[in-house]
């Protein structure tokens, strides 16, 4: 995908040119006539923005610039007047029209043997021009992106987030890096280390080795970073390394002292196994120049090494307060080890205390994880879940009392209308694959102004390639429903566009928020002609706000990206993707982008828990630890946001990380 679109859909930033201009009425008035003008497509620039760019080359061009990276729907759904000649329909002529679509394609490719690229549809229902749809959803506030700092700064900021990259971030990554130099390559800060799978890759086949060895020298902290570098490398060259590249690896391993490298070669029984393994491929004993290293591999060889998990777990036998001493001195260790130490018999406040001494070496992220899932369990389903859930949330709050944020001692105000916190999930390693700049977890409010949700497909691909959307819902009886093309196709208020198999089309799911319905899980899949969605050229899906009184009767634009709570295009590699979730009750809407559930199970989605951890009380306990105040925003020190920052006084969650990487 193209980068500047990657940088608007992940981090909402659209580039343009520094100008050097006097800033002048006349300027500044077209500037704000653009901004009003990018509303239109969704968007908006802060104050700050709009100054900046009246005096910027990049002004007549801008609209333009950003309208180009809009997401579109180009192909009709199966009937162009859906939803309302769709629910207007006898079902009998619905599954005939059905049935000879399906003959029109897999039929004809098995009678025939024959490649069919497109399918017969019905003939379309001619009713006029589409009227332009009212725009019901806030504008989202964009960033300007100096031309400078296209590369390096969107680098920096994913790479110094400790949580695994999305797979478009992982495209940003590997185009940026490409586009900087060296000493800012060797200067990056990774702070996740499975982040540095995608800069390993780049780097190690750059021409210039010197170059090469200065970057990973600069981004390998010690020799486990290294190590795990082999792996990624030995795995995309399929274990068949030229002999300078070998030497290359060597020479890096031995750059670090012989008893960093001696620690690392037994982090685990399992990492010993695997290194022996790594060090073999590279030939380690043929292009060692180092003694004291080659010492440290043949002690790995023989067995003479022994791992700090064998040590570890070899005095936790024996029992006493040594083992948590020793244990105490791997903090993140320990805190992977909470549960087991408590299922040992270890006292809860004296395993909490020991890791309390260490809390600003505690991963927020696996605090938070831990929260979530113990969070969500009943005592029948795990016994120690409460126990846990307390001992996860108390150094939870050690942490972030140990945190320097701009909430200190601060009058702190939540702006969030837009988002329910309550309903929200903080999700960190789990987050979705699939990206966006808000991630998978966090329930948008469902606005008074509309009456229907539309999910949407729209795909393409060289070849015949079938997609399909499915819904699951339970009415307020609690009884489940399917709508999708082995399903019903209409049914309290859920209506279903028409089921199409061939590439450059379209599906479309209407939800009726007015119906008597709970819970949908919306799914799509991708059910033949290519292995996973990566492999497909085109798959643009997503969830928009449909304004009242435009879900039937005079025809409306089926599709307008502004009106999109989230869209995106698919990247993962797998079949089905739990897309969304919405309750219709409590009026919000979820994006979930996990990868799915076995075959035939598409309508059941997953199990959408409430947990005793929402993103509300994740902020209540951040305010607590930084001893804020929360007030309201014109008494406030400080705002917080979901999305982009509109003035200095407003921090954003979202390019904050929600604290969860602070020093």
């Amino acid at each position: 995908m193209n980068y500047h679109k990657l940088l608007l859909d992940e981090l909402r930033f659209v580039v343009y040119e520094k100008g050097d201009a006097s800033l002048t009425e006349e300027l500044l008035a077209k500037a704000v006539t653009l901004n009003e003008n990018l509303k239109s497509l969704g968007y908006m620039l802060s104050p700050a923005d709009m100054a900046a760019l009246a005096v910027s080359p990049s002004l007549d061009d801008f609209y333009d610039t950003v309208k180009n990276m809009m997401g579109t729907v180009d192909a009709e759904p199966m009937y162009p007047g859906f939803p309302r000649q769709v629910m207007d329909m006898d079902e009998a002529v619905f599954r005939f029209h059905q049935a000879v679509h399906y003959f029109s394609t897999y039929g004809l490719e098995l009678l025939f043997g024959i490649e069919v690229r497109r399918g017969w549809l019905p003939c379309p229902e001619d009713r006029g021009e589409a009227a332009v749809q009212d725009t019901v959803l806030p504008e989202k506030v964009i960033r300007l992106l100096p031309a400078q700092k296209a590369y390096i700064l969107p680098l920096r900021t994913i790479l110094s987030r400790k949580e695994r990259m999305t797979l478009p971030e992982r495209q940003i990554v590997s185009k940026a890096i490409a586009n900087i130099s060296v000493e800012e390559a060797a200067s990056l800060d990774v702070r996740f280390k499975e982040n540095m799978n995608a800069v390993y890759a780049i780097v190690f086949d750059m021409a210039d080795r010197d170059a090469a060895f200065h970057i990973l020298r600069g981004l390998c902290q010690h020799t486990g970073d290294v190590l795990r570098c082999i792996h990624v490398l030995l795995g995309k060259h399929k274990f068949h390394l030229r002999t300078s590249q070998k030497r290359f690896l060597v020479r890096l391993l031995e750059s670090y002292p012989a008893n960093d490298f001696r620690a690392n070669l037994v982090l685990s029984s399992k990492a010993a196994r695997q290194n022996i393994l790594l060090l073999n491929y590279i030939d380690y004993s043929v292009y060692s120049r180092s003694a004291a290293h080659m010492g440290a591999v043949n002690e790995l060889r023989d067995g003479r090494l022994r791992s700090w998990e064998s040590i570890a777990k070899t005095m936790l036998a024996i029992g006493g307060d040594d083992a948590l001493d020793f244990i105490a001195q791997r903090p993140g260790m320990m805190l992977r080890m909470v549960a087991w130490l408590l299922r040992w018999g270890y006292d809860r406040n004296a395993v909490v205390a020991r890791l309390a001494e260490n809390a600003d070496s505690l991963s927020m992220q696996t605090l938070v994880t831990n929260l979530n899932y113990f969070g969500k369990l009943t005592e029948k389903e795990r016994a120690d879940a409460a126990t846990l859930f307390s001992v996860f949330e108390e150094l939870l709050r050690a942490r972030m009392a140990g945190m320097d944020t701009p909430l200190r001692n601060k009058k702190v105000a939540l702006a969030m209308p837009d988002f329910d916190l309550d309903m929200s999930e903080l999700h960190c390693n789990d987050k979705s694959a699939e990206g966006g700049f808000i991630r998978s977890g966090i329930a948008y409010r469902l606005p008074d102004g509309i009456d229907a949700l539309r999910f949407f497909v729209y795909w393409n691909d060289e070849s015949r390639v079938d997609i399909d959307l499915h819904t699951g819902y339970t009415d307020l009886e609690g009884q489940f429903h399917g709508i999708g093309w082995n399903q019903s196709f209409r049914d309290d208020g859920v209506v279903f566009s028409g089921d199409i198999t061939h590439s450059n089309a379209a599906e479309y799911i209407d939800i009726d928020l007015n119906a008597p319905i709970g819970k949908v899980n919306a799914n799509i899949h991708l059910f033949s002609g290519k292995d996973g969605f990566k492999d497909v050229d085109t798959c643009y899906v997503g969830m928009m706000a449909v304004p009242k009184g435009q879900s039937d009767g005079e025809r409306y634009e089926l599709f307008k990206e502004a009106n999109c709570f989230f869209s995106h295009h698919l990247r993962q590699d797998c079949a089905t993707v739990n897309y969304g979730y919405i309750d219709v009750q409590n009026r919000c809407i979820v994006f979930d982008g996990a990868p799915g559930v076995r075959y035939g199970d598409w309508y059941a989605g997953v199990d959408h828990r409430q947990g005793a951890f929402p993103l509300r009380r994740y902020l209540e306990c951040l305010m607590e630890a930084q001893n804020a105040t929360l007030c309201n925003a014109d008494d406030a020190d400080v705002v917080l946001v979901m999305g982009k920052a509109r003035s200095e006084k407003e921090i954003s969650l979202i390019d904050a990380n929600f604290f969860l990487d602070q020093p």
